[in-house]
């Protein structure tokens, strides 16, 4: 429809297009890749808010659909919830908590013969006041019997750019042995790990590690565990609660039936 006097020739037209891909695909029955691009969260479910009256910071849980799918292989069973190497809310912010939109990310996760492997390759925009950067991830684990294994982690956070900040990266080792014939028929679990994280300052004190010694058994039942978080461990991927502490604690049970 023209108006009286108008021009159609004059009139012009301005459209914008946005386009985002997300890729499931078995390589394996037993091995799983995603591949997103240019990625929309916007169904996801909002943070509940909560008040902090504490001096340690909170932890929301994560409730993007692409970073829960096959979120266990990425995650050391045995760590308490004081140290979490990887935390996957803190890709698409930035050092200052400013989003940044993803522009790739590729992940595998599943079982290689008798390892459990995670690998994630996230890549997030840049913009005139916000730096992009490149988020890797690696998890392998080796499975030992039915109950214990070994297992690595891996993380590298690396910001484009000229005046981008140094590589920050986090890396580990953590272990398990369960058995159920401790003794002929008792059961005896043995745990612990250590983690290493990038200090820019290069003042040391930048580990975390643990131990554990569990015995659940009747009559008895005894455990005894060990945890120390030193004040510059900050992984560059993860969360930690608290820093510069050093937990003991024991528990011995006696229960007749």
């Amino acid at each position: 429809f023209d108006a009286p006097g108008t021009n159609p020739a004059a009139a012009s037209l301005d459209t914008t297009a946005d386009v985002g891909v997300d890729l499931v695909y078995n390589l394996t029955p037993d091995l799983r890749a995603n591949l997103t691009v240019n990625t929309d969260f916007a169904q996801t479910e909002v943070d509940q808010r909560l008040v902090n009256l504490t001096r340690f910071p909170l932890f929301f849980p994560e409730k993007r659909d692409f970073f829960l799918d096959g979120s266990t292989f990425f995650r050391p069973e045995q760590l308490a919830g004081e140290v979490q190497p990887f935390f996957s809310r803190r890709i698409g912010l930035d050092e200052n908590g400013a989003p940044q939109k993803i522009d790739l990310g590729v992940k595998l996760t599943g079982q290689v013969g008798g390892q459990d492997v995670g690998f994630l390759q996230v890549r997030t925009a840049g913009e005139p006041d916000i730096v992009g950067e490149d988020f890797t991830v690696l998890r392998v684990k080796r499975r030992i019997s039915t109950q214990s294994y070994v297992g690595t982690f891996f993380s590298r956070r690396h910001a484009r750019g000229p005046l981008a900040p140094a590589d920050r990266h986090t890396a580990g080792v953590d272990a398990h042995y369960e058995t159920s014939t401790f003794r002929g028929s008792e059961n005896l679990e043995v745990s612990g790990y250590l983690l290493w994280a990038t200090n820019p300052l290069d003042t040391g004190d930048n580990l975390a590690y643990g131990a554990l010694i569990n015995y659940p058994n009747d009559r008895w039942r005894a455990r005894a565990w060990f945890t120390e978080v030193q004040a510059n461990h900050r992984p560059a991927v993860g969360f930690v609660r608290r820093r510069g502490f050093r937990d003991y604690n024991s528990e011995l049970l006696f229960g007749p039936r």
